[in-house]
């Protein structure tokens, strides 16, 4: 992995984990960890652990 995708955070969109809430104050959540937040979940992994997201899959429509 070269360095620009070290730096960037996985899309969570693209994740097969990523869910939308209903609450308005924590749109964003993550299956796998039960996280709930205004950022990205992956967002959160990181801010938290300083490593990304271990979770990480990409869903196929």
């Amino acid at each position: 992995m070269d360095q620009d995708n070290q730096k960037r955070l996985p899309n969570c969109l693209k994740c097969l984990y990523y869910q939308l809430t209903w609450e308005h104050g924590y749109p964003h959540s993550c299956g796998i960890f039960g996280i709930k937040s205004r950022n990205l979940p992956g967002m959160e992994v990181f801010l938290a652990t300083g490593r990304h997201c271990p979770s990480f899959h990409v869903k196929i429509r």
